[in-house]
């Protein structure tokens, strides 16, 4: 998270900088709201994706349970 947050102070700083900005007040407030965004949406997306790997094991753990019912039910029919 850290070398992220590098990347963008010094994309925001040069990209400030370009536009003729000194660096001041205003460059780091576009820092910090940069940041602000970027934190936010990698921790929602960390949320999200651990959420979507809880999902897919229990979805599998369901469907590997069914199946072996349905080969049990299926032999206990063939018995009869």
């Amino acid at each position: 998270m850290l070398a992220l947050e590098c990347l963008i102070t010094a994309y925001s700083m040069s990209a400030l900088y370009l536009d003729g900005v000194s660096k001041g007040e205003n460059q780091m407030m576009a820092t910090g709201i940069l940041l602000m965004f970027a934190s936010i949406a990698f921790s929602c997306a960390y949320k999200r994706a651990v959420y979507l790997y809880k999902r897919a094991v229990y979805l599998y753990k369901r469907a590997v349970y069914l199946y072996k019912r349905a080969v049990y039910l299926y032999k206990r029919a063939l018995i009869k």
